[in-house]
């Protein structure tokens, strides 16, 4: 980050301190531009897709293991290290500069980026069932194994080190096909006993408990937001839970689709729902009990994994690789970055991330530089208010 930057941001958020807040009241919408696609090292199925930072990281189906890029520059991923496993990829998650790697043997990889194209692998974490997805938080490592029914379980390890994990303690008899985390509770979806969302306390990693639950279809992927989980539900569509009180998670509300959907981020006050087609919706979920499509993105290719990070969207592709594009949203209001229709520090946030990253959003006066022009055009923009 440059010292002109530095001074540019925090001079913007100075001047904005005393600026006037507006709502818009025309309709949200969502533009989606591509930014860039890219083909993996080795020709292979990308099953999944995550961002950490100024990294992503594509998983790997038939060749096994995650690709690294460095994503610094908006549009132009560089590709970084490749994490080899002998079998094929699933999940991929990221921690400092660790990368925790589960794949299709059942065994979770834990390596560590050392600036060669070989990242260094320190441990496997064997487990009998499969391994689904991981975490980690306060110093812990939660990992979640599945597709065993009463078998299943998720597991707790030491972090604080992570080239010498521990084991900690585990709940048992719950196939968790998804996991976010706010504080002390992780939220799951889990196929087994039923399809449901649990809310599990981790407040003593020693013993994770489930304080509530709330039966639901099939589901995977979920993210936590302000009270709510928005759950990709695999034949349903979308839900919107409220868990404010984790031991009474209330559904709040639904959106249904033909497409079958796979995958859920957020971008301000829209949800971006990948599907099993070609196709990424967007639903505003700014009223969570009536979520609305508002547009849908065609990228011509399978759309199932994704993950936005920003104002830019990441999908994977399954044999094409994965793309990268830049999101904006708003009111009619340029100014409203974020896409919630308000005008706030957010906008604020996401002007400058943009504006640091060479991304297209921060290029507000749209002639392809970044200079000291574009934040004064985002200033005059913002202080104008919505219509």
């Amino acid at each position: 980050m440059t010292q002109t930057y530095v001074f540019q941001r925090v001079g913007l958020i100075a001047a904005l301190l005393s600026a006037p807040l507006a709502v818009a009241e025309s309709g949200l919408e969502v533009e989606a531009l591509l930014l860039s696609r890219t083909q993996l090292p080795e020709v292979s199925h990308t099953t999944n897709i995550f961002v950490y930072g100024d990294r992503v990281f594509p998983t790997q189906g038939s060749h096994g293991g995650t690709a690294v890029f460095d994503i610094g520059v908006a549009g132009s991923p560089v590709l970084e290290a490749f994490a080899s496993s002998a079998c094929d990829g699933r999940h991929v998650s990221a921690y400092q500069d660790f990368i925790l790697l589960s794949d299709l043997c059942g065994g979770l990889w834990i390596y560590q980026l050392n600036g060669t194209m070989e990242p260094t692998q320190f441990r496997g974490i064997g487990n009998d069932p499969l391994t689904i997805e991981s975490l980690v938080h306060d110093e812990h490592l939660f990992v979640a194994d599945g597709f065993d029914g009463p078998n299943s379980r998720l597991r707790v390890f030491t972090f604080s080190d992570p080239t010498d994990v521990s084991f900690v303690g585990q709940l048992e008899g719950y196939d968790l096909r998804g996991m976010a985390r706010f504080g002390d509770t992780i939220f799951a979806t889990a196929a087994y006993p039923e399809a449901s969302l649990l809310c599990i306390d981790v407040a003593d990693p020693a013993m994770p408990s489930v304080v509530g639950t709330i039966g639901l279809g099939d589901a995977s992927s979920l993210v936590y937001r302000d009270g709510l989980v928005y759950i990709a539900s695999d034949e349903d569509g979308l839900w919107v839970v409220d868990v404010r009180d984790p031991a009474s998670p209330a559904l709040a509300g639904v959106y249904e689709t033909d497409n079958r959907v796979t995958d859920i981020d957020l971008f301000g006050g829209v949800a971006v729902v990948g599907t099993a087609s070609t196709t990424v919706e967007f639903v505003d979920v700014r009223e969570p009990s009536l979520p609305a499509l508002i547009g849908q993105l065609d990228v011509g290719l399978a759309a199932s994994r994704l993950d936005v990070e920003g104002s830019r969207l990441f999908i994977a592709h399954g044999a094409d690789g994965f793309s990268e594009y830049s999101l904006t949203s708003g009111c009619g209001c340029p100014a409203d970055l974020d896409g919630d229709c308000d005008l706030d520090v957010d906008d604020v946030g996401a002007f400058l991330d943009a504006y640091g990253a060479n991304d297209p959003a921060g290029d507000f006066n749209g002639d392809g530089s970044w200079t000291f022009f574009d934040v004064s055009g985002f200033l005059t923009a913002y202080n104008a208010g919505c219509p």
